[in-house]
């Protein structure tokens, strides 16, 4: 039967190792922001749907009165939806440009742990 260990022909001492020691409420509550910093990058593709959405809506519609409402009122309804919707994707357009992309998020989060970075 054959040992239960591997043979070893060389041995390098190149092991240098950096160990992190944290709480795991701070743990928690760093990696919990940095998640929350990650959905940030996502969070324009709802609007942008509902957007998207109006806009075909507008172009598509032909408006009628209903509910003893006009056609008209009805078409500036849409609009002004249209551009709180358009209003609102750009403005988390801009957050997800700002936010860090996921290489930089992962190096502060690690930087956090460690204690060298301020965990604003």
């Amino acid at each position: 039967m054959p040992p239960d260990y591997v043979r070893v022909e060389r041995e390098f001492q190149n092991v240098d190792q950096t160990v992190i020691r944290v709480t795991e409420d701070r743990a928690e509550l760093i990696l919990e922001k940095a998640l929350k910093q990650s959905r940030a990058r996502l969070a324009w593709t709802a609007p942008a749907s509902v957007l998207l959405a109006i806009t075909l809506a507008l172009q598509a519609a032909a408006f009628h009165d209903w509910l003893s409402i006009s056609a008209a009122t009805w078409e500036a309804f849409f609009m002004l939806a249209n551009v709180f919707a358009l209003a609102v994707t750009v403005f988390y357009v801009a957050r997800a440009i700002q936010a860090p992309n996921q290489k930089r998020l992962l190096a502060e989060t690690i930087k956090q742990l460690e204690g060298r970075a301020d965990p604003r």
